[in-house]
């Protein structure tokens, strides 16, 4: 039984991790974790981005995160 649970958790988390970036693209507002794989950075850079006031971000609640794509097309222009 636990290695089923194991074994069917590991394929949604592949699932989540193998999306392509342009379901990524379609989005308006994005998680950390979307963020980094579409700026090919780690979700710790992301982070120090927010952090130093380089890219706009709102803290829905303590552990929700949200980036405007606009504030990171802003950030590459």
């Amino acid at each position: 039984m636990r290695s089923n649970k194991i074994k069917q958790s590991n394929t949604e988390t592949l699932k989540i991790e193998t999306q392509p970036i342009s379901i990524i693209q379609i989005k308006d507002y994005l998680t950390v974790k979307d963020t980094a794989k579409l700026l090919s950075i780690s979700k710790r850079s992301v982070y120090r981005l927010i952090q130093t006031g380089k890219l706009k971000a709102s803290n829905l609640s303590e552990r929700l995160t949200r980036v405007k794509k606009s504030d990171i097309n802003e950030l590459l222009s």
